[in-house]
């Protein structure tokens, strides 16, 4: 068999064994809730490209850039205070000024 014919061989009865478990071994109420769940996540996309504002968005990310900012700060600071190794760091002023 050629490369693309089992890829097509495959797709073809991955299709119809996925299709075949939809239907036959979920029971009603998981495919009542996933199709209810689709429909919202429909709803959420379509309700959110008409009420776009940009300047929310903006606003939005900007608050949770400085929040990552912060929580990034104190764990570098906190991991530096406990951490002893960076009291021998010798700075060779003479190589800085060569560059």
């Amino acid at each position: 068999m050629s490369k693309k014919s089992g890829f097509l061989f495959g797709l073809v009865l991955g299709t119809a064994s996925a299709y075949g478990i939809t239907k036959y071994v979920m029971p009603m109420s998981s495919k009542e809730d996933i199709i209810e769940k689709l429909n919202e996540v429909k709803d959420q996309v379509t309700g959110s490209v008409e009420n776009f504002d940009k300047e929310q968005m903006i606003s939005n990310f900007n608050e949770k850039t400085a929040d990552l900012k912060t929580n990034i700060d104190s764990q570098v600071n906190k991991h530096l205070a406990s951490s002893n190794n960076f009291e021998n760091i010798v700075i060779d002023e003479e190589i800085l000024e060569e560059d």
